[in-house]
């Protein structure tokens, strides 16, 4: 692929300021005089082709650039767009499009150039392939302001390239979206909980298979929705589950295809949900939505289900996001093909829940049965005490003191005395800051860390008392959860170091030695057990 700028966002803050009419960003139009409540963060338009975006002086283009007095330069007008949105889609606060100056700042892709083509902002502006522009949060215009903004969540939208006015082999990655918790001067970043669909509604009854110039295609009237090339059977198995599904609506994430990468595709009810049941001879994937994160893997973005990808967004991370939402609004946790290989339909659906029958029962045995058998607290008590485990994933967000007992398991976050459960990129955890302690009521000879970072991969550290007897540093793979397995004999304290900050805990399991009596050793070993028969080895 040519050109292909994508967006990208980062190190987000709330701050107080106040602008006097000389100051740069009000000489730019970007605030007015007075005090205001500002949402800060880094941009960066990066090229992620593999040819570089020679834009040229702003002498020779007069139409594209606008002096700049806060930055000392020449932008391009327009060039790069912010909105937010609140929970429910409204915009929350005016949407600001922002002039931008197109230089190499940050070297990105390990293919990259070493050095920097492009330079002066006043006569030769361009990006290099694998390098990106970077407005740090520090600089003047690079904030959106709050005034007037409630606590709450939000979606920040951010587009680079917005109106198009420098020329890309790709528009449809343009685009990232950011969720973030607003609280007072604070915010933390969470999966976004609003964004824009794209949607395409359609008439079912006037959908047909039709052949055009030599080629099958899925059709509304006029306007062609399908091209299945030289298959009719194809063209008529998708009218068939547009009819048996009762599709209204065609979806989409990413359009349009960028190089190798197509936008995701899903279809909507025409009461605007997922489609679900069955239609005879189906090729159907089932997948765990729960289980789905968005990592980064070389230089490209992918919605994963465990060791296995289900979406390729090739450079667009945003893509990758956004579908990752849309999976979870839906609900789907199938993905169904027509013509496989290079299908040319893709839906999803969702298994629906089952149908649970109640029969009339009488009141006595109701009353009888409020009470739980003695054994599952038995059961419970006996799970936790041979093999303690505290799971952070599935706890509710929010704050929480530093350091937590869960019984036999002493989780305590350095340096701070409140410690937060968050969500960061579709994965929840415990935030640790730059590190934290746990401590095991009852020695282990196997602990199991769950851990996720975003950036600096986290360094785990196990000890028998004073005495290191195990040390991993976590994969460098961002964005996913890993199980750091940790073993040794007496294990009693595992140190946890973020060098950036940015790690969650996800869960924590420990399992100590067994204390197995005589008796139960001597089956082992190939005796009789209790139940009277002979176990060998």
């Amino acid at each position: 692929m040519g050109v292909n700028l994508v967006t990208r966002v980062r190190t987000f803050s709330i701050s107080t300021e106040t602008f006097s009419g000389s100051d740069h960003s009000v000489q730019d139009g970007c605030v007015t005089p007075g005090t205001h409540k500002l949402l800060r963060f880094d941009f960066l338009s990066y090229n992620a082709g593999t040819s570089d975006l020679v834009v040229g002086s702003p002498a020779s283009r007069p139409d594209l650039f606008v002096w700049s007095a806060g930055h000392g330069h020449y932008h391009l007008k327009d060039f790069n767009e912010f909105q937010l949105f609140d929970s429910t889609g409204n915009l929350a606060t005016i949407g600001y499009k922002q002039a931008f100056c197109a230089i190499d700042i940050e070297r990105i892709s390990p293919s990259a150039s070493a050095s920097a083509r492009f330079q002066n902002c006043n006569s030769d502006q361009g990006i290099s392939a694998g390098w990106a522009d970077v407005y740090h949060s520090s600089l003047a215009c690079q904030f959106i302001v709050l005034d007037g903004v409630p606590n709450g969540d939000y979606t920040l939208q951010s587009r680079t390239n917005a109106q198009h006015k420098v020329g890309e082999d790709c528009f449809g990655d343009n685009t990232i979206w950011t969720g973030l918790r607003i609280t007072g001067n604070t915010v933390q970043e969470i999966a976004p909980p609003f964004i824009p669909e794209d949607r395409i509604p359609f008439n079912r009854a006037d959908v047909a298979a039709v052949q055009v110039g030599g080629r099958w295609k899925v059709a509304e009237g006029n306007h062609w929705m399908l091209d299945t090339g030289t298959s009719q059977a194809e063209a008529q198995r998708a009218v068939e589950i547009i009819n048996h599904y009762r599709l209204a609506s065609m979806c989409f994430v990413g359009r349009p295809r960028c190089g190798d990468v197509n936008p995701m595709m899903y279809w909507l009810t025409d009461r605007g949900g997922a489609p679900s049941g069955q239609l005879p001879g189906e090729d159907v994937l089932g997948f765990d939505r729960a289980n789905l994160t968005v990592v980064q893997i070389g230089e490209r973005w992918k919605v994963v289900d465990g060791t296995h990808w289900l979406l390729d967004f090739g450079a667009g991370e945003g893509n990758a996001v956004a579908a990752l939402h849309f999976i979870r609004k839906h609900r789907f946790d199938q993905i169904c093909f027509v013509g496989r290989p290079d299908p040319s339909m893709v839906y999803f659906k969702t298994a629906g829940r089952r149908h649970v029958h109640v029969l009339p029962l009488d009141p006595r045995r109701l009353e009888a049965a409020i009470e739980p058998p003695r054994w599952w607290s038995e059961q419970a008590e006996l799970v936790g005490r041979i093999a303690p485990f505290v799971d952070f994933g599935a706890e509710r967000p929010g704050s929480g003191p530093g350091r937590r007992d869960h019984g036999g398991i002493v989780v305590d976050v350095r340096e701070a005395d409140v410690a937060e459960n968050v969500t960061r990129h579709g994965i929840p955890g415990l935030a640790l800051g730059t590190g934290a302690e746990i401590s095991l009521a009852e020695p282990a000879e196997v602990v199991d860390v769950g851990i996720a970072h975003f950036g600096e991969p986290p360094v785990v550290v196990a000890y028998a008392g004073k005495k290191e007897v195990a040390r991993l540093s976590a994969d460098a793979t961002p964005r996913h959860v890993e199980n750091v397995r940790l073993s040794g004999a007496g294990i009693d304290r595992i140190t946890i170091s973020s060098p950036d900050g940015q790690a969650l805990l996800n869960y924590v399991r420990s399992q100590p030695r067994l204390r197995t009596s005589k008796r139960g050793a001597k089956a082992a070993k190939g005796g009789k057990s209790a139940d009277g028969h002979h176990h060998p080895r």
